[in-house]
């Protein structure tokens, strides 16, 4: 099942800002993701192809509220609210692509 992490959601690296956990959620769960940026924009690209789209790679920290997200998957419902909520993504500093030799 499919998720998104909208604009709200991100905290940039050296902000300063801190997580806030959503109001009425009682367990907080969190997965540590390797981000990737594009770098070049592009629609139904090739496998061979991907990787020179590339711009960059983080760490991000994914935030759930899991028992936002355990009703919703109860209902068949999207996760939306229980991975999107504001400041649910904080993002290390960025490596350009050209920085890492093998990825």
């Amino acid at each position: 099942f499919w998720f998104l992490k909208p604009t709200t959601s991100i905290i940039h690296n050296g902000s300063g800002a801190a997580i806030t956990f959503p109001k009425g959620c009682q367990e907080m769960r969190h997965e540590i993701e390797l981000g990737v940026f594009i770098g070049t924009a592009g629609k139904a690209i090739p496998a061979k192809d991907a990787m020179r789209h590339v711009g960059g790679y983080t760490v991000a920290l994914d935030m759930t509220a899991r028992d936002w997200q355990e009703a919703a998957k109860k209902k068949g419902l999207p996760w939306t609210q229980a991975k999107g909520f504001d400041t649910s993504c904080p993002l290390g500093a960025v490596i350009p692509a050209e920085k890492v030799q093998d990825p």
